[in-house]
């Protein structure tokens, strides 16, 4: 039997944290993109003001997505253009 890594690797998939990544990357493109009253716009601004579970709180989907750009250097301003910003998306990090 030989490891996951090897057969990604045989068959060109890409690991399931990069195509989550991209996944996520594309929606924040198209969210970008809304107008501003849009339903994606105000749930991406939204706060939960409820209480506080125990331990560390929990990432909002934004700085996930912030993280996201920063691992491979990606301009957020990119994602207004889209032919543009495809580029470095399909690209694997």
């Amino acid at each position: 039997m030989s490891p996951p890594s090897e057969l990604r690797e045989r068959l060109d998939l890409d690991s399931i944290t990069n195509f989550i990544r991209r996944g996520r990357l594309r929606r924040f493109c198209h969210v970008e993109r809304c107008s501003d009253d849009s339903v994606g716009k105000k749930f991406r601004d939204l706060v939960d003001e409820g209480q506080q579970r125990k331990g560390r709180p929990q990432k909002t989907w934004y700085q996930v997505v912030d993280s996201d750009l920063r691992s491979p250097n990606i301009d957020r301003d990119l994602a207004q253009n889209r032919t543009e910003w495809k580029i470095p998306i399909t690209k694997p990090v």
